[in-house]
């Protein structure tokens, strides 16, 4: 997890409820992010790999308290820029906490994953614990 930076334009609870807690490494209730049951259409989370670094993805999992419903995301990359152009490394899934979702691994590595929310209501309960993800490194050390 060591300089993985993760922003989001999602709302959130307070207490332990902050952004990084999804890439800390900690699976537990002690460590998570509620975002309060909002609509994602539109909505993001980011995550930064860090300067000099890239990664290709070719899978993800949500960790949380329960396997519950957590909207319909589809996952983007960027290469150099935070604020994109994006390309679409996958399809519309519709999330569900603790199920693993694969796909073909993405010939396109970049610095930036995004998140991108296209339809459904974010997890108010259960929590979102971990975001852990299957890729490769192209660029960089290993986290």
């Amino acid at each position: 997890t060591s300089g993985i930076t993760v922003t989001s334009d999602m709302a959130f609870k307070s207490g332990y409820a902050t952004l990084s807690n999804l890439v800390n490494g900690s699976n537990g209730s002690d460590t998570y992010f509620d975002t309060g049951g909002e609509l994602v259409a539109g909505k993001y989370i980011l995550l930064d790999f860090g300067e000099d670094n890239e990664i290709a993805v070719k899978g993800f999992q949500f960790t949380g308290s329960a396997n519950t419903a957590i909207g319909t995301f589809k996952l983007q990359m960027s290469q150099t820029d935070p604020s994109g152009p994006f390309l679409d490394i996958s399809d519309d899934i519709a999330l569900t906490l603790n199920t693993v979702y694969s796909f073909n691994p993405s010939m396109l590595a970049g610095r930036y994953l995004r998140l991108l929310g296209v339809s459904g209501t974010s997890s108010s309960s259960p929590w979102l614990w971990e975001i852990k993800l299957v890729g490769f490194r192209t660029k960089g050390s290993e986290y």
